[in-house]
């Protein structure tokens, strides 16, 4: 009993309140959206599924953040085997999936009466997957490290393409490049090429989606971010030359690829929506436009609880999972949108400063991190989609939208970081503790 109240004295408790909250106003905007005629809400349905998947994914979370020794994780077959079970899980779902009529993408598996969707699990393996390879920089080199996570990443990415599901395809790139970034060092270096390429790529794929001033513009703005880093630290010429070569080539391929890749019509007609915004697909329009109206309807205090009509009345599609936060801002408007995100910006906060205040070694470390980019990348794309700034991704927003597979997956990694908290402060500063390559076995 005292190793277990010591235990709950380690844990991060202002990262556990702020989940709580989420949750919270997750289950009462998604209650918001099941309004009868009569007046009353329906607690049954959607609503009594996301509360079961809310109080098995908190039992998981205890018991992991508890219980849990993280550093297992760290042992090369263990995260090995984690990834075979990742690559089984998403080839089962191309080959047995299921999925709905309308968008044509076999996403999810069915168990029973249940679908859980695969990929939301297997990007919290990726991040496991990536963080064990690379605390084995120092020993194995670093280039081979990310050669190996590269690989790995190749494969998953490969098979989410097979769905399709490009919104999740550009989520694990991201995840794994920010993470890939965050091991090497001269990161000032790093952030300049990363900027040259991404730009690059950019230009590549306007001009090949015919948008001219967005494949003019990147490539411009790429090639001069080239010329001053080439310009600047002598030490670091020939790596800004290669990196610019690399940067045009990878825009060519972009542009020929994305030329010829074949695309589902639901996700032309998403990537069509946004570029033309008067033009094109009515049902693609439809989606982002009642988003938009949804979001700017809600002005400054919003319409209050239940009272939003494009959720009350059903105009706004997927209103309990994609567009979940077009419905909260129309209902609670710019202020409690304002300190919706100071939630979830306060949480992503709080990992990365327990990342940074950590003693626990590499691995302990890129494993935070990489939870914390997750959450903010899944953040800002599903914000991204619903104000119309990008085409819709199907990236739902985390402890707010309906389904248990990213409640789980949440929950999951959050008490992860939970348990790398929990054992660091056993971690005397002068030793490496658990993590020590020397004592892992390959």
């Amino acid at each position: 009993m005292s190793s277990l109240r010591r235990r709950l004295g380690r844990l991060d408790w202002l990262s556990l309140i702020i989940v709580v909250l989420l949750l919270l106003v997750g289950v009462i905007t998604l209650l918001s959206t099941q309004l009868k005629p009569d007046g009353s809400f329906d607690f049954h349905g959607i609503v009594a599924s996301q509360l079961l998947f809310i109080g098995v994914g908190l039992v998981v979370y205890i018991v992991i953040a508890l219980f849990f020794d993280f550093s297992y994780l760290r042992y090369l077959p263990v995260a090995g085997g984690l990834f075979a079970v990742g690559v089984i899980l998403l080839l089962y779902t191309v080959f047995m999936g299921v999925g709905g009529a309308e968008s044509g993408a076999d996403r999810w598996i069915r168990i029973g009466s249940m679908t859980i969707q695969p990929s939301e699990f297997v990007k919290v393996i990726l991040i496991i997957w990536t963080s064990a390879v690379l605390s084995y920089k120092d020993r194995i080199g670093e280039v081979r490290a990310v050669a190996l996570t590269l690989i790995g990443l190749g494969i998953l990415v490969a098979l989410l393409l097979a769905q399709p599901h490009l919104g999740m395809t550009v989520l694990y790139v991201a995840l794994w490049g920010v993470m890939v970034f965050t091991v090497f060092e001269e990161q000032k270096r790093n952030a300049m090429g990363v900027a040259i390429f991404v730009l690059a790529i950019i230009g590549g794929a306007g001009f090949a989606l015919h948008a001219g001033s967005i494949g003019v513009t990147g490539l411009a703005l790429s090639g001069i971010l080239s010329v001053f880093a080439m310009a600047g630290d002598e030490r670091y010429k020939k790596f800004f030359v290669v990196v610019t070569a690399i940067s045009m080539v990878s825009a060519v391929l972009v542009y020929g690829g994305a030329r010829h890749i074949h695309l589902a019509d639901y996700q032309k007609a998403r990537v069509e929506a946004f570029l033309n915004p008067n033009e094109g697909d009515e049902a693609a329009q439809f989606n982002r436009r009642q988003a938009i109206i949804a979001i700017g309807s809600g002005r400054l205090t919003g319409k209050g609880f239940g009272l939003g009509t494009q959720s009350r009345l059903k105009i706004l599609p997927e209103r309990t999972n994609d567009f979940i936060f077009a419905v909260f801002a129309e209902q609670f408007g710019f202020l409690g949108s304002f300190a919706l995100m100071i939630l979830y910006f306060a949480l992503v906060g709080r990992i990365f400063y327990l990342y940074r205040h950590m003693r626990s070694g590499l691995f302990a470390s890129l494993l935070v991190t990489g939870i914390a980019w997750k959450l903010f990348l899944e953040i800002s794309l599903n914000l991204a989609t619903n104000m119309g700034m990008i085409p819709q991704t199907g990236i739902p927003l985390p402890m707010m939208s309906s389904g248990g597979s990213i409640m789980l997956s949440t929950l999951i990694s959050l008490a992860l970081v939970q348990a790398v908290v929990v054992a660091s402060k056993d971690v005397d500063e002068s030793i490496n503790g658990f993590v020590d390559t020397k004592d892992i076995l390959l």
